[in-house]
């Protein structure tokens, strides 16, 4: 499982193939095209060239090697990856239709409010 950090280069989930798991190894969301989805169907955000986007574009989150803006800060050290959680069967859902270009700066969201 690779580590997904904050603005702050803090480890606050994990993603694995397609699926972003939270701390403690639930899933919690996963990635279709360069869109990013709940397990309700809900559209979250985008995924593009490492960074976890909102629908506005705001980086919320990054993998280590992310590219472009906004910089990220190097990351913490993060804790052991937990046991990844039973994953529920995908929603229907429909790709993104078209991702903003990503914005410059970081979201005001925090990664719990990302995620709802």
């Amino acid at each position: 499982m690779d580590p997904i950090f904050d603005s702050k280069g803090r480890a606050r989930g994990w993603m694995y193939n397609d699926v972003i798991f939270d701390q403690a190894g639930r899933p919690r969301a996963f990635v279709k095209g360069e869109g990013v989805f709940s397990f309700r169907g809900l559209h979250l955000g985008f995924f593009r060239r490492g960074y976890v986007r909102d629908t506005s574009g705001h980086a919320v989150a990054f993998l280590r090697g992310a590219r472009g803006t906004p910089v990220p800060p190097p990351p913490l050290v993060p804790p052991v990856a937990p046991q990844r959680g039973q994953v529920p069967l995908k929603p229907q859902v429909s790709s993104a239709s078209s991702s903003p270009n990503g914005a410059p700066d970081w979201s005001r969201l925090d990664w719990d409010a990302f995620l709802g």
